[in-house]
This record gives structure tokens, C-alpha cells and sequence, in this order.
């Protein structure tokens, strides 16, 4: 018998959050679901915990090689029989009623997907500079910790590997052409608590290159034509940075170390920005 939904966990060196974000899915109210796996080819003990579990819905996949999380979640679906496809991450715990409530949605409107909030840490939790903040409260972030597809959409429509990161963002672009995805806010994720150091912090930057190549493939999506204006007012002004403790972003050593890097990664990101921008023949700011 083919389960109503199939729930996609990829994971990449998540083994420290793996077991509670496993141990949430196979509580959820909702039972009629499989648990599709995906190991791509991690090096910490994600293997050991996920056979640790004896549970006769989950479906193990491991990638003989690092293959990036679009080729994962496409080889997940691809594996996968439910009529609803629910996706998170293996550094996420989502509510024990998580399910239900989408399911529930899907039943009662027509929509091709869903979005569902996503918490960092905890509710009512303020990151700090060195909090590796993932966080989608009202919507329009499309972030696949929190993400709900009806099978039909993956007919046409599959994650693309050309960006490294961002999938997820363009996946919705396209599907918002067809039907706006709406938000429900009841359907809760919460993201685990994880901070960076200088290197983690700068490194991040990077992820901008495939925003500016989904930015060129979506031009009438209404995207921002000045991305991270954050930073670029920063880049303009560096004494903007004494707003992290305005804000009450700096609160330990940590945060502090991280402060004069915030400068940095602002003229960096602004360089990757117009790099990419120059060869992909596109305009932002």
C-alpha cells in the first residue's frame, strides 16, 4: 500500500542534530507517511545513527559520492510514492503535528505547495552575530527546511543543479508562475541553534552567486534589484557596524571577534555580486 505522503530528510554532516530531527518525523500525529533518507556521502557519524533506527518506514539512500542537495532531493523524489512530498533538513525538528496540518491544507485548498514557518533555535530566541540564523516567520522565503510540493509539481519541475545553493528559491519561482504558494504559519520547524567563526562567516558569502543566477532566470519575479542592501549600506558607511550592539547582536566573545569581519564579508560579497552579475549579463546593485 502506498503511503499519503513522503517525508525528504538530505543530509550532509548533520549527525549532531540527526537523531532529534529523525526521532520528530517518526512522532508526528500524522502516520501515513514513508521517511526517504538521503546520505550524500557525509563523513561524520550520520551513517551510524540513521541505521541505528530499525523502523520499517524510512528508506535509506546513501550517495556514493557528494552529488549537492538538488541532485539528492531529485533522487529522493524520484524514489519516493506519496501524493504529498514533505521536505526538511537533517539540522531541523519539526512539530509533532507538522504533517497534519499540511496535509490537512493541501485537502482543503487548491495550491501545488506549501511553505511552513521556520524557528531558529526557539520561539522568541534573538540570534546573535555568531548564530548561524535560518529563519522564514511570514513567508516568501521558500526555504526547504519548511516545504510541501504535491507529486504533480515534479512532473515538469525538478530542483536544478546549476546552483549550488538556491534551489529551492527558484523551484518556487517557477511553481509561484503557475499558483502562489501559500504560507502556513501553524506548520512549524524549528532550525537547531548552530554558530560560525570568521572562516564559516566569510565562507557563507558565496551562496550570493547562485541568488544572482536565479535573480537572471527570474527577472519578472519581482526580486530586489539591490541585493543584501544591508551590507552594501554598510560597504558605503562602515560605521553602520556599531548597529550589531543596537541591536543586541553582540553579546559574547565570539561576537565580538566577528564584528570587524562584517566589513569584509560586506566588500566581498558586494565583489561576488558584480563578478557574477558582469557574466551573466545582468543588472543589480
Amino acid at each position: 500500500m502506498k503511503c499519503e505522503v513522503s517525508v525528504i530528510i538530505c543530509t550532509y554532516n548533520d549527525g549532531k542534530y540527526l537523531d532529534g530531527c529523525i526521532g520528530s518525523i517518526l512522532n508526528q500525529t500524522y502516520r501515513n507517511f514513508e521517511l526517504i533518507i538521503v546520505n550524500d556521502n557525509s563523513q561524520d557519524t550520520s551513517e551510524k545513527i540513521i541505521q541505528s533506527y530499525k523502523n520499517k518506514r524510512i528508506r535509506y539512500i546513501k550517495n556514493k559520492r557528494n552529488m549537492g542537495i538538488s541532485k539528492s532531493r531529485n533522487k529522493a523524489i524520484e524514489k519516493s510514492s506519496g501524493q504529498y512530498i514533505f521536505i526538511t533538513d537533517g539540522d531541523c525538528h519539526p512539530e509533532e503535528n507538522w504533517l497534519e496540518i499540511g496535509v490537512n491544507y493541501f485537502k482543503k485548498n487548491d495550491c501545488l505547495a506549501i511553505e511552513g514557518q521556520l524557528v531558529y533555535n526557539e520561539d522568541g530566541y534573538k540570534p546573535t552575530l555568531e548564530d548561524r540564523n535560518v529563519e522564514n516567520l511570514n513567508g516568501g522565503m521558500w526555504m526547504t527546511a519548511n516545504m510541501a510540493y504535491r507529486r504533480e509539481v515534479f512532473k515538469k519541475i525538478k530542483f536544478n543543479s546549476r546552483y549550488a545553493w538556491g534551489g529551492d528559491r527558484a523551484l518556487a519561482l517557477d511553481i509561484n508562475k503557475i499558483k502562489k504558494i501559500p504560507f502556513v504559519q501553524g506548520m512549524k520547524v524549528y532550525h537547531y541553534k548552530k554558530t560560525r567563526n570568521v572562516s564559516e562567516y566569510l565562507k557563507e558569502t558565496m551562496r550570493i552567486i547562485s541568488k544572482v543566477k536565479v535573480l537572471k532566470n527570474n527577472k519578472e519575479s519581482g526580486m530586489p534589484i539591490v541585493l543584501y542592501p544591508k551590507f552594501f549600506l554598510v560597504l558605503l558607511f562602515p560605521p553602520l557596524i556599531l548597529l550589531e550592539f543596537f541591536y543586541g547582536r553582540i553579546k559574547n566573545l565570539n561576537d565580538l571577534k566577528l564584528l570587524p569581519f562584517v566589513w569584509v564579508k560586506a566588500v566581498y560579497l558586494r565583489y561576488l555580486i558584480w563578478k557574477t552579475a558582469f557574466e551573466e549579463k545582468i543588472f543589480v546593485i
